[in-house]
């Protein structure tokens, strides 16, 4: 039962987390807040289907591409244009309590080499 494990699992969700910081000013990072639940860990990119291609021929699944913005899918007629540009920047790296210090730097890794840096 995971509950009993609760907080190592939010705790190493947030190692990750701040293990990604790493990537700053590479791609546009969540707002890190200690004590945050880290249920995902969403970026943005220009290309995130560029990147999420790159990254799946490095083994590494990312989510989040060609998702449809809540006012979309729900069919609210409300002009968001930020909204939807957001959308079409999200890309939600692996966030997983399984992932082991070495995996996370093989992801930040890959996002580097994608941009070259």
């Amino acid at each position: 039962m995971k509950l009993k494990y609760l907080d190592e699992i939010l705790a190493r969700r947030e190692a990750i987390a701040y293990m990604y910081s790493e990537l700053a000013g590479i791609v546009g990072l969540p707002i890190y807040q200690p004590g945050r639940v880290w249920q995902d860990y969403v970026i943005r990119v220009r290309d995130p289907e560029k990147l999420a291609y790159f990254l799946k021929e490095k083994g590494i699944q990312t989510l989040g591409v060609g998702m449809t913005p809540p006012h979309r899918a729900l069919n609210i007629r409300v002009h968001l244009p930020a909204v939807d540009r957001l959308f079409k920047e999200m890309l939600r790296l692996p966030l997983n309590e399984t992932l082991s210090d070495a995996q996370v730097r093989y992801v930040i890794k890959c996002v580097k080499n994608f941009y070259e840096v």
